[in-house]
């Protein structure tokens, strides 16, 4: 199960809703948007809601990737002492996309292939936007 995620100054978890197109490509690239089932899918157009910490951790400290818009696990750490106790953070499989994700929308193969590489375990890491943080 992937966790795709941002945390804002505030403390604040941004997250994509289930009918997104970024849960649709962690789907095409064999994983599980782990909060599938746990949102509600709503039909306007906002594509991302926010969550606050608690609940955040109640629905994501079992996922097995998390991908986040940060520079480090302890920059993570630093915002929210609970992400110490995630799985995928105690497992070192945490995730950053670099700034130009949202930029080059027509390349979404590339993230698809990137996160398939992630959740098969190949050898191959040479990514094209996920960066492996620690």
């Amino acid at each position: 199960s992937v966790a795709f995620f941002a945390v804002s100054s505030d403390g604040t978890i941004t997250v994509r809703k289930p009918n997104d197109y970024v849960s649709s490509m962690i789907e095409l690239a064999g994983g599980n948007y782990s909060l599938n089932g746990y949102l509600p899918e709503e039909d306007n157009a906002l594509s991302t809601m926010k969550m606050q910490m608690e609940d955040f951790y109640v629905a994501e400290k079992d996922a097995d990737i998390l991908i986040y818009n940060g520079t480090s696990v302890d920059e993570l750490i630093k915002k929210n002492s609970l992400f110490a106790d995630f799985k995928a953070v105690k497992s070192g499989q945490v995730y950053t996309t670099g700034s130009n994700f949202y930029q080059q929308t027509s390349m979404t193969c590339d993230f698809i292939e990137d996160l398939n590489k992630v959740l098969t375990g190949s050898d191959d890491t040479d990514y094209h936007f996920l960066k492996h943080i620690q």
